[in-house]
């Protein structure tokens, strides 16, 4: 049994944010309008809010973990799956997930999640049993 959590680096953060939000957001051919300033609620000293983790986001992020985590067995393993997401708070969804790779089940749940900075984390508990 394996558990482990690993951050995913604040660029590697900040990249993977920037690419789902190109791809999430549609296009208008149009600029935004132009403002006076700041909006009235908003002050000097607000602190953005960390993005909420999505099922969508939460699925992408925990395959490019275990890639990176699992190399081959996760690459070249057969029927990937990574299913029921749960939401567990606003900014962290856990999701089970398997795979058979080498005459071996791999098995367990995964967490993608926010840190307070906009850091992205990923956390999981994996079984390998021999089938």
């Amino acid at each position: 049994m394996e558990s482990r959590t690993r951050f995913l680096g604040p660029a590697g953060g900040a990249l993977l944010i920037a690419v789902l939000v190109a791809l999430w957001m549609p296009f208008s051919g149009q600029a935004a309008p132009a403002g006076d300033g700041p909006s009235p609620g908003a002050t000097a000293g607000a602190v953005d809010r960390v993005p909420s983790m999505t099922g969508p986001k939460a699925k992408f992020i925990i395959s490019r973990a275990l890639k990176r985590n699992y190399k081959r067995a996760w690459v070249f393993g057969e029927k990937k799956r990574i299913k029921d997401c749960k939401r567990l708070s606003r900014v962290r969804v856990s999701c089970e997930v398997s795979w058979i790779y080498n005459h071996k089940w791999f098995h367990g749940r995964a967490a993608a999640y926010y840190r307070r900075n906009g850091d992205i984390w990923f956390k999981y508990r994996i079984d390998v049993d021999r089938i």
